[in-house]
């Protein structure tokens, strides 16, 4: 299970439907308010709530980080940062296999 929705699970669902209601009506007031957003095509609908649940997300990441111990924080950036290393595996097992063509 992940930060996240350890996060979510542990609040319960009152405080997640809380935090949605907020943010979509954050979401309508920032399109000009609901007549606004009525006027909206369903396309233009769609990227307002893709973009609303960008910031959710970040922001639900931020929540759930702070509420770790500091160390266990600093381990768990560490492995964010650290990436996906199957690029430079591939780039290591084609220079190696360069290198053997050429001897």
């Amino acid at each position: 299970m992940d930060l996240n929705t350890k996060s979510l699970l542990d609040e319960g669902p009152n405080a997640l439907i809380a935090t949605l209601e907020a943010e979509n009506s954050q979401k309508i007031k920032d399109a000009g308010g609901v007549e606004a957003w009525n006027m909206l095509s369903a396309a233009e609908q769609v990227r307002h709530d893709v973009l609303m649940m960008k910031r959710l997300t970040v922001w639900l990441g931020k929540e759930a980080l702070a509420k770790i111990p500091e160390a266990d924080r600093k381990k768990l950036m560490l492995f964010i940062w650290a990436g996906c290393l199957m690029q430079k595996e591939l780039y290591s097992v084609k220079g190696g296999n360069k290198g053997m063509m050429a001897w």
